[in-house]
């Protein structure tokens, strides 16, 4: 995926993501739901402006960290030798940020669904694609598994990114059998998970003393 072409989606996924909280505003009450308990339902409200505003803020600052980290990163010659999974990183996170906006504002706008049953296919997508961006990764200061261990040696790093992405496909795969039982999805991925970062932590370390 050319960078040219990713700046270009960038710019329309954020100006997208404001002019639809600009059409909107005059629409939705002061205060709108901005979050959900683990089994899809609402539980918290957020104030008219930052549930409109907020994701596409987020989504200007993803691109300017894309804009900027290739420029500043001590190792920016490694991050051009793998600059196609950068660049697709990117696009998948800020996709991602972009559907959760959207469902956020279409259950906001009187269509009351469960939340769950759409935020696990989408998360099983981002995480299937990190792990496999992952072992693409090369050695840098701001995108991949950094630990102490792995950006001190090259060697422990692409080992612990092997593992790591191998890992976090296994997360995808396990949010996807969440989806079975949507009341309970979300603990399919947020354990997997957590044993996903800690296993790489670990492993980082434990192959850095061999």
């Amino acid at each position: 995926m050319r960078t040219r072409i990713v700046t270009v989606f960038f710019i329309v996924i954020t100006l997208s993501s404001f002019l639809i909280g600009v059409f909107l505003y005059p629409h939705l009450p002061a205060h709108i739901v901005g979050h959900w308990d683990a089994s899809g339902n609402p539980n918290g409200v957020i104030s008219k402006f930052w549930g409109l505003f907020l994701l596409p803020l987020i989504e200007l600052f993803l691109f300017l960290l894309y804009y900027f980290i290739p420029k500043i990163d001590p190792l920016k010659n490694n991050i051009e030798s793998f600059r196609k999974m950068y660049n697709l990183l990117w696009v998948i996170l800020s996709l991602f940020l972009f559907y959760i906006h959207l469902l956020t504002l279409y259950w906001n706008t009187g269509h009351i669904f469960s939340i769950t049953t759409f935020l696990l296919p989408a998360f099983t997508i981002l995480w299937f694609s990190i792990g496999y961006i992952l072992k693409h990764t090369k050695p840098n200061w701001f995108v991949g598994i950094r630990t102490p261990w792995t950006l001190s040696n090259e060697t422990v790093w692409h080992k612990t990114h092997a593992l790591g992405g191998t890992l976090f496909q296994a997360v995808g795969v396990c949010t996807l059998l969440g989806m079975l039982i949507p009341k309970y999805g979300i603990f399919f991925m947020l354990i997997p998970l957590f044993i996903a970062v800690i296993s790489t932590v670990i492993y980082s370390y434990a192959i850095s003393k061999k």
